[in-house]
């Protein structure tokens, strides 16, 4: 995927930012998804950065129902920003990118 993002044609590059963007938050705490993540947002425009922010400042999880936090079965934090501060990978997701956002 991430080889993909860089040297793909321009149409693969948006369709997997679509995909990634529509699942934000469930792949940013996921080990290997959270790497794909991390080239989106090195790679992507700045509207696209503009709506991941806005996901993640979102005050609810209403997308993202069923993932569980660093792969417990615990409930869910209540906003995406909280689960990614408390996921060891969205954390480091969150954090090496955080100029970015």
């Amino acid at each position: 995927m991430q080889s993909a993002l860089v040297n793909g044609s321009p149409v693969h590059r948006s369709h997997i930012l679509t995909i990634v963007k529509n699942g934000l938050i469930a792949y940013s705490v996921h080990k290997l998804s959270s790497n794909v993540v991390e080239k989106c947002l090195d790679l992507c425009s700045h509207s696209d950065r503009t709506a991941m922010r806005e996901l993640i400042l979102s005050p609810t999880l209403a997308a993202v129902k069923g993932l569980s936090v660093g792969g417990t079965a615990s409930p869910l934090p209540p906003s995406p920003l909280l689960t990614l501060i408390l996921d060891q990978y969205g954390f480091v997701t969150l954090k090496d990118h955080l100029h970015v956002l």
